[in-house]
């Protein structure tokens, strides 16, 4: 019996060691891939597509909304529901990251999962902002 209990003892700590590893390892790619928009162009397409990311893919509804913040309403009690909160934090002249902050109210973890709701949503709005500053590039001269 005492064996059981420290090799289950054992096998607790070695899952939370990987758990640990884990979030560490989502921490890192989430900060890596915070999208930062540059000029207009680029921050108002990055900001409708967080609008509409928010919209879709968090389980709350939208509380509080301006140009560069969106904020859902909290899950309550033991929600699995994902809450949301946009921040546009300035990064120099017309330069704006827009950092994702998910949760919920369930000890357990959310649904979906709140790491990987934040680096879709770095991905997805990344993606949208490069295609706003690759659109907002003026075309080359087409006369020789």
């Amino acid at each position: 019996m005492r064996k059981l209990i420290v090799l289950g003892l054992a096998l607790g700590l070695a899952g939370c060691a990987a758990t640990q590893e884990q979030q560490s390892a989502n921490r890192a790619l989430f900060e890596e891939t915070v999208p930062v928009c540059n000029g207009e162009a680029s921050c108002k397409m990055g900001w409708a597509v967080a609008r509409n990311w928010v919209i879709q893919n968090c389980g709350m509804k939208i509380q509080n909304i301006t140009d560069t913040y969106i904020e859902t309403y909290g899950s309550a009690g033991n929600s699995t529901a994902l809450a949301c909160r946009v921040m546009g934090e300035p990064r120099g002249a017309d330069s704006w990251a827009m950092v994702i902050k998910t949760g919920c109210a369930n000890i357990f973890g959310c649904v979906p999962d709140a790491w990987e709701s934040a680096i879709r949503f770095n991905r997805e709005v990344g993606l949208a902002v490069a295609q706003g500053e690759v659109s907002a590039q003026p075309e080359a001269d087409a006369t020789p």
